[in-house]
């Protein structure tokens, strides 16, 4: 590509924007530059969401003082900010530099953290609104690069990679979109008329049929039948979605998870994905026998399934990932549009179009939608409505909260808060996961048998109390503050309760005054915001990250808690929670961190394999010294370049129970631990097994494992 194609996507820019881009602040002999850049940004975001263009074109900053950022724009629909770099470039030979690269990224993260005396008149004429999307939860971020080349340094992508890793260090909420010379070039053609997609010798196993009321075909497709879907079509895949253009970077995280850590299952936790064609064909090979079959698809769209379609495709980019789809099924459904009436008009557009709305507006059952099934939740919310409180634990758009009511997401807030502040950062972070698993010690902390439903609603208020005073002083202070006050809300509520003592909570009555009988709580916020300022510095720019990351939270927290000058309460001592150790151990390794989370949910409720499990990782396991490698279970090496099977500790695997394996066969590979290798190591090990691994069926075999620590 070239000159040809960028003049193109200039002419596209002249008729697209022309009279809509605001230009008064431009200089005359560089008015056209102005225009294609400040156009392009508009057009990118055509590009990536539906909207008007006049809203497109109003989302412009660009102009002195931008601070690297050319366009903002919301999209309510989804709830997706975008933030906008644009480089215009006539020849489409130079890439942006990177200066220019860090000075956005640098942007991005200062309008994050409410930055906003950074930035020029057009973003603050808007703070009200643009701080209102930032601090919304359900916001997500979408980080987008225009520019007219095809080129991007490893410098430049570097500096992406390293922001994405911030932003999405507990979640994946952040997302990188380029949008180079090549991808806007083939936006000329998406928008315009396209060459139909006709998929050909689709092979489907254990199929189906339906005829009536329209032709269908139903059964499973091996994964990398769609990764070459995804490389041969790409994103015209969506045209018919629901969104015009499939984002870039739109990778569902839990796909990508079940591809790495149980690909066998894939078939079982997808929803799989829906194709809706002009016409389907089925071949001839192999007949009727509904083992096999070969289609052909003409002018084939996928209306269902696309973050699945396109996780997959990703994933297959990792070339040496490739093997993990040998194990990865989909289901598919296949369906004609073909009108087979007797007044057939050809193919019948309604009910695709009725497809493609109901297909994707089905409610996901959500983690908390299982919450209301646990026992717990049923004795709270059943004692407190004797008192006419109300407790509402399924998820409704139509719960209010107020005096008598509120909801399982503030109560779970509430006592993490409470509890301790590993809890507290897990609950910042993502509150959701401590739903997850109702059998696991970051739920059954919170609720269990010995919480009373009056502790629970003395606890919620003092945490709304805490909450509207947080909120009263974010009122009068601006930038870092304000962010503080924003992104550290549940810290600071941590710190109050622990300041305070749990103890002054009622257990067994319904008040809180006692509580709050010796403070003066706007003032502890104060004093608490004033020692968090002291030291914020300390870890960065990006205040939105700090108080999700457990290491800086508990630091922060411990620091805090002991510049407490008023009252003299030591922080309360909780042991370390699993969340706190992965997340700690294995900063920047996402891959790592959902393999070690999904052995972590196969455990819980095994009490025993869960602590042994977590004294490995907390006490044994050294980042710098050791390396791990997990599908299902995990294997326990020594860093070093030779082989692993050279370098094999031992095996953690989980099925009746936690058991260590310290010899191993796999693939044909015999490992055989290098412990052996160690005075008294075998004499250990013979004193409770004969056969090279050790099962924790007690607490004397828990105890006995944790003394392996002696030999590693």
């Amino acid at each position: 590509m070239g000159i040809m194609q960028v003049n193109q996507i200039r002419n596209r820019l002249f008729e697209e924007y022309t009279g809509l881009i605001d230009l008064e602040d431009a200089h005359d002999r560089n008015k056209e530059n102005f225009f294609l850049t400040r156009a392009l940004a508009s057009y990118a975001i055509q590009c990536l969401c539906e909207g008007e263009k006049e809203e497109f074109a109003k989302s412009i900053t660009d102009g002195s003082r931008d601070n690297g950022i050319d366009a903002i724009y919301f999209d309510k629909d989804y709830e997706e900010l975008f933030i906008v770099q644009s480089k215009w470039n006539h020849k489409g030979d130079s890439e942006p530099d990177l200066g220019e690269i860090k000075k956005f990224v640098d942007g991005v993260e200062d309008l994050i953290s409410l930055k906003f005396h950074k930035f020029n008149e057009k973003v603050n004429e808007r703070k009200e609104e643009i701080k209102g999307y930032l601090l919304n939860p359900k916001t997500k971020l979408k980080v987008v690069l225009a520019y007219t080349a095809n080129n991007l340094s490893d410098d430049s992508k570097n500096c992406f990679d390293e922001l994405l890793q911030r932003q999405n260090d507990s979640s994946e909420g952040t997302f990188l979109e380029i949008m180079n010379q090549s991808r806007l070039h083939a936006s000329l053609i998406d928008s315009s008329s396209s060459e139909p997609i006709n998929i050909q010798e689709l092979y489907l196993t254990e199929w189906g049929k339906r005829t009536e009321p329209k032709l269908a075909y139903y059964g499973q497709v091996d994964a990398k039948q769609i990764s070459d879907w995804w490389k041969m079509y790409g994103n015209r895949l969506f045209t018919k979605n629901i969104r015009k253009l499939l984002g870039d970077s739109t990778i569902n995280e839990e796909i990508r998870n079940t591809i790495d850590v149980d690909p066998e299952n894939f078939w079982y936790y997808n929803n799989g994905i829906t194709i809706i064609c002009d016409d389907i064909s089925k071949r001839r090979v192999n007949g009727d026998n509904r083992d096999f079959g070969v289609f052909d698809c003409e002018d084939a769209f996928i209306v269902n399934g696309a973050q699945t379609v396109g996780t997959i495709g990703k994933y297959s980019v990792l070339e040496d990932e490739m093997d993990t789809l040998d194990n990865v099924k989909v289901f598919v459904r296949i369906i004609s549009l073909k009108d087979t009436g007797e007044d057939s008009t050809g193919v019948d557009k309604k009910f695709a179009e009725n497809v493609t709305k109901n297909n994707n507006r089905q409610n996901k059952i959500q983690n908390r939608d299982f919450v209301s099934l646990d026992e717990q939740q049923k004795r709270i919310a059943s004692e407190l409505a004797v008192e006419g409180i109300y407790y509402h634990v399924m998820r409704s758009d139509e719960v209010t909260t107020d005096d008598i009511n509120f909801d399982l997401e503030e109560s779970t807030v509430a006592l993490s808060c409470a509890s301790d502040i590993d809890a507290a950062t897990l609950a910042h972070r993502e509150t959701g996961k401590i739903w997850s698993d109702l059998n696991h010690s970051r739920y059954k902390k919170l609720f269990n048998p010995s919480v009373t439903s009056f502790y629970v609603w003395n606890t919620v208020k003092i945490y709304r109390e805490i909450s509207a005073s947080i909120h009263n002083l974010k009122e009068e202070v601006e930038n870092e503050q304000e962010a503080i006050l924003t992104y550290g809300e549940e810290l600071i509520a941590c710190s109050i309760f622990n300041h305070i003592g749990t103890s002054k909570i009622g257990k067994y009555n319904i008040d809180t005054s006692e509580f709050f009988s010796s403070v003066n709580l706007d003032k502890l916020v104060q004093s608490k915001l004033a020692a968090i300022i002291d030291i914020i510095d300390e870890y960065g720019n990006n205040i939105s990250n700090i108080f999700k990351n457990f290491a800086h939270s508990k630091d922060i927290f411990e620091r805090v808690q002991h510049s407490s000058s008023d009252v003299d309460v030591s922080p309360a001592v909780a042991d370390v929670s699993i969340d706190s150790v992965i997340e700690t151990k294995f900063q920047g390794k996402n891959r790592v961190k959902a393999r070690l989370y999904n052995f972590d949910n196969k455990v819980s409720g095994d009490e025993l394999a869960v602590r042994g499990f977590s004294y490995w990782l907390e006490n044994i396991y050294d980042p710098n010294s050791h390396e791990i490698g997990i599908v299902s279970n995990i294997h326990f090496y020594l860093k070093g370049e030779s082989d692993r099977n050279q370098r094999f500790l031992f095996r953690i695997k989980y099925g009746k129970e936690l058991t260590i394996e310290f010899t191993h066969n796999s693939y044909g590979i015999n490992y055989t631990s290098l412990l052996f290798e160690k005075e008294n190591f075998q004499e250990w090990l013979t004193r409770k097994t004969d056969d090279n691994l050790l099962s924790i069926k007690s607490e004397e075999d828990l105890k006995f494992f944790q003394e392996i620590k002696e030999f590693i």
